[in-house]
């Protein structure tokens, strides 16, 4: 009988309900806390990635310079046949003059070629051999890994390889009617280091950059690029579209606010364009027959955005930034640095 007794198998238990929530609180405990951490790994990641592709973009612009004896312009042309295209583009970008010291000298050579040496505008690069245009290239190293958009264009320019950094022209649009851009321009105070040529964008200005003896607040302090998280025009191609400044324009029929420039200061302004834009917000509206959502801007956490600078560091800026200072560092000659430090 006892034999019989020890043979019966013991009576197999499960979790009871209340065991069963306690496991899964504790789980849903390390979620909670582990998550976070995983979130903010993957956010520096990108920061980093980002911040190392800023870094090599103002190293090219930084090359260029060097031997070439002066900073790229925003627009670039051939100087031969600068005349305005009928496709509505003003010339080449910074971006793409500094191409061959990005380790893109192919992308570059392609594009010249298909428009037989640059004298058809930038929008013509898609004629290119084998009938894949040139400019739709993607190009890792202008990409941002936080941007939530696509990687081409979907706006004026539709199907292009998009760049997440657009040169920092300086502290403010002037003129809305013509569109010119006498404010960040030529030798005016407030113009920055990849600046538009002294007659603005849609002339024959070509390859008149800045030279660094005009960088009067000191390279350290002076923008090169921002980034941006417009998703229409920020083809890497166009002149047109990869320029930014630091006060959000507003608007284009005469109702600009425009900051005053006062001993070397330029003052009062109201808000930054860092961070401000939006479908309901836009930040530049009709700007060659298009709409920019977005100036100075990214999706980096907290709103951040990362602004590369004339001796190549990277700097993460925040939106509520003073606008003053976010001035002096989009300029090159303002002088605001040392007035802003008495």
């Amino acid at each position: 009988m006892r034999g019989y007794a020890n043979a019966c198998p013991r009576p197999l238990h499960g979790f009871t309900l209340v065991e069963l929530l306690v496991v899964m609180a504790i789980i849903a405990l390390l979620v909670a806390l582990i998550l976070p951490a995983v979130q903010s790994a993957r956010e520096a990641s990108r920061r980093s990635v980002c911040s190392s592709n800023m870094r090599a973009v103002a190293q090219a612009v930084v090359t260029f310079e060097s031997h070439k004896k002066q900073y790229p312009s925003v627009v670039d042309r051939n100087a031969a046949t600068a005349t305005p295209n009928t496709d509505g583009s003003t010339g080449y970008s910074w971006i793409f003059m500094v191409l061959p010291y990005m380790e893109q000298q192919q992308i570059f050579d392609a594009v010249s070629l298909g428009t037989a040496n640059l004298t058809t505008g930038p929008f013509n690069a898609a004629a290119n051999s084998g009938g894949t245009p040139a400019a739709a290239e993607v190009i890792p190293i202008l990409g941002c890994p936080a941007y939530s958009g696509g990687k081409t264009t979907s706006g004026a320019a539709p199907g292009l390889g998009v760049t997440n950094y657009k040169a920092m022209a300086g502290v403010f649009v002037t003129s809305g009617t013509t569109q010119g851009i006498p404010g960040v321009s030529g030798t005016v105070p407030g113009a920055g280091l990849v600046q538009f040529a002294p007659e603005g964008p849609g002339t024959a200005a070509s390859r008149l950059g800045a030279r660094q003896s005009s960088v009067v607040d000191g390279i350290t302090n002076t923008v090169i690029a921002a980034e941006t998280r417009e998703p229409g025009y920020s083809c890497w191609v166009d002149g047109a579209s990869c320029w930014v400044v630091a006060t959000k324009p507003y608007g284009l029929a005469g109702n600009l606010v425009i900051p005053k420039h006062l001993k070397g200061l330029w003052m009062p302004i109201p808000i930054t364009g860092l961070g401000v834009g939006g479908d309901a917000t836009p930040w530049l509206t009709g700007w060659r027959g298009t709409t920019w959502s977005w100036g100075p801007s990214s999706n980096h956490t907290l709103g951040v955005t990362l602004h590369s600078f004339g001796d190549t560091h990277v700097a993460a800026i925040e939106p509520n930034v003073d606008g003053r200072v976010y001035a002096s560092i989009a300029s090159r000659a303002g002088d605001e640095s040392e007035l802003l430090s008495q």
